[in-house]
């Protein structure tokens, strides 16, 4: 099931609102956008008697207005048919009623005064969910009609293998087909209501990410950018914002995703260890290793690795990550031989890496290298 552009720009929108210039500016909106059948009042009461006979797959409702505010708007409506999908998109001043909202019913909420970039990115998105919705209901209805059908057929069938003996073999054949295919149309609704699920939940939803912030919404633009490509990502951020989370987004949205992803914690690791670590060391390679390792880099051939807390890695390790970074070669403490590795490096620190160069702390060249593509995430408050 899929919903094409000429789908949502031919959906039937309300815009509710007391205010003339606001119902002007977003009618106006609409249209130049290309929707195609926009209606407006600004009469709350009417919603009810409008939606009963229009049937709209979104409504664009303000909160404030005289006589009959969003509120009891959308009350009305869920007593209307407490069954039907509610396709409210709220129009509010108040940050104080966005949870409210929520919790009435309402799928969405927009900020006043408007963006119109904004609007326009979540009627759409809106629109693209509830006719979905819409298909998926339409779709269950078709599934219920085909297997009462079928069951109908069945027992037909049943009817004549009881009545014909010497057909019966036959008839059970028959009966063995219908059934495989009453079973394959089940398989595929439940697919498709996944998949459906899966689409829905990624409108608000991104991996383990959960948020609709303006900002976090930036940082999944972000996250969706660079994905992709193979070039180095540094994460800036305050300890406890998700870093981590965020790199396993940026994995996962990667061909490289079928790979491993090796995460190297900095601030765990002593100086003295920290070079066997990331790359390995021979047997003897000094005392107390008494057997071979495989580095870091060589478990994260072919995927990503992500050093954590960066910052907290010492200035001479750093100059023999940067060769790696560059040059993809390294050897193993104890061995003459270069090995080489393909791999996605993600870094992340919660510290000024800028103050931390002009400090001497951090290397300005490996800094340069890393700084790729930067990711701010916001802080938790």
């Amino acid at each position: 099931m899929t919903i094409t552009a000429t789908d949502i720009l031919n959906a039937k929108i309300l815009i509710v609102d007391d205010q003339e210039p606001n119902v002007t500016l977003l009618e106006q909106l609409l249209l130049e956008s290309g929707y195609t059948r926009v209606m407006t009042t600004m009469d709350p009461q009417a919603v009810c008697g409008l939606n009963a006979e229009n049937h709209y797959d979104l409504v664009l409702l303000d909160l404030q207005m005289p006589r009959m505010d969003g509120f009891e708007v959308m009350a009305a409506l869920k007593a209307d048919d407490p069954a039907d999908y509610l396709p409210v998109l709220v129009l509010t001043a108040q940050p104080g009623h966005k949870l409210q909202v929520l919790q009435s019913g309402a799928k969405d909420f927009i900020s006043k005064p408007f963006d119109l970039v904004e609007v326009k990115t979540r009627i759409h998105n809106m629109l693209e969910v509830h006719l979905l919705y819409k298909q998926l209901e339409s779709s269950n209805d078709i599934l219920e009609d085909t297997v009462q059908k079928r069951t109908a057929e069945l027992l037909r069938i049943n009817l004549q293998c009881t009545e014909e003996i010497e057909e019966r073999k036959k008839a059970e054949a028959s009966l063995q087909g219908t059934y495989t295919e009453i079973k394959q149309l089940k398989d595929k609704l439940q697919a498709e209501n996944v998949y459906l699920q899966q689409k829905v939940a990624r409108q608000f939803n991104f991996g383990e990410i959960i948020g609709n912030s303006q900002l976090l919404s930036q940082v999944f633009h972000q996250v969706e950018q660079v994905a992709p490509m193979n070039a180095t990502v540094l994460l800036l951020g305050e300890t406890g914002t998700g870093k981590g989370l965020v790199d396993r987004a940026i994995h996962s949205r990667n061909a490289r995703k079928k790979s491993q992803l090796i995460t190297v914690d900095c601030t765990i690791l002593p100086a003295t260890l920290i070079e066997s670590e990331l790359f390995g060391r021979e047997r003897g390679a000094f005392t107390g290793s008494d057997s071979k390792q495989i580095g870091r880099f060589e478990l994260a051939d072919g995927g990503t690795l992500f050093l954590d807390e960066i910052g907290e890695m010492p200035l001479e390790m750093q100059a023999k990550l940067l060769r790696v970074i560059q040059d993809g070669e390294f050897e193993r403490l104890g061995s003459p031989h270069t090995i080489k590795v393909d791999v996605r490096i993600i870094a992340a620190t919660n510290r000024n890496l800028i103050d931390e160069v002009r400090n001497g702390k951090f290397r300005e060249d490996l800094y340069y290298r890393l700084n790729v593509s930067q990711i701010t995430l916001p802080p938790l408050r």
